[in-house]
């Protein structure tokens, strides 16, 4: 998930984040990420640790009237699993409808659950900005969004500094999301998946172009498992999973 911030001054020493790219606006990112699964299913996979090296493009398709769409593109350069190199999965390309607050809407699924895309390492755009000024120190509450599922929790503006002559901000949040019971494509036929995720950030980002220059990222699920098996009679086979994905992102 990458944060990008429009950082405004608003009095001597607080400043307005809003989530106000202009349209045709570009960033390139280099992403490393590793995601490691552990499963306990009966007869299931074994604990997996996939690691990945992405390079990741983001292009402003439109912006105005407080919401932006944005296009990420994502190939990746190389992927290991278990410590041996495995073919990468295909590249991606997924637009996202953005407010100011920093709300990520999936243009595909039309969801601000983590995707596939996730638990393949590349992070989906999202940002937990405040209602209003804060100043160096402050925290506020990010709340979880209305009628759907999302990410919500708390988020404080760490301090402003300079980088390279450059003014940045940078942000640290504790967020969570409650996934309600999701069918997806397995392997061996559908798998039903629910749980809980935690995400703990901490990102840098441009004053005056509001760009991300690097972020650190940690996800964690608790999910509940069941399988049912294609073209069986067999009754769906229940575990549990345990997800965490550390994404280290840096502009380019």
């Amino acid at each position: 998930m990458l944060l990008v911030v429009a950082v405004s001054s608003c009095g001597r020493d607080s400043v307005t984040l809003a989530y106000q790219p202009s349209s045709g606006a570009r960033a390139a990112y280099d992403a490393v990420s590793t995601v490691r699964t552990r499963t306990d299913v009966p007869g299931r996979a074994p604990d997996v640790e996939q690691r990945s090296h992405l390079h990741i493009g983001h292009v402003v398709l439109s912006a105005g009237d407080g919401v932006t769409v944005v296009s990420v593109d994502a190939r990746y350069l190389d992927v290991t699993q278990n410590g041996s190199a495995v073919p990468a999965p295909d590249p991606l390309e997924v637009d996202f409808q953005v407010d100011r607050s920093g709300r990520a809407v999936h243009l595909t699924t039309e969801t601000v659950n983590p995707s596939n895309e996730v638990q393949q390492g590349l992070p989906e755009i999202t940002a937990p900005f405040p209602p209003g000024p804060v100043r160096p120190g402050e925290e506020w509450q990010f709340p979880a969004p209305v009628g759907h599922s999302g990410f919500g929790g708390t988020a404080r503006l760490v301090r402003l500094h300079y980088e390279a002559g450059v003014p940045v901000a940078e942000i640290e949040a504790r967020l969570g999301s409650e996934i309600e019971e999701t069918e997806l494509r397995g392997r061996d036929g559908p798998v039903t998946i629910g749980g809980n995720l935690t995400l703990v950030l901490k990102g840098t980002y441009e004053v005056r172009t509001g760009v991300l220059v690097e972020s650190h990222q940690e996800l964690t699920g608790d999910f509940r498992l069941r399988f049912t098996l294609k073209d069986s009679n067999t009754p769906p086979v229940a575990g549990t999973q345990t997800l965490t994905v550390v994404t280290d992102t840096r502009r380019v």
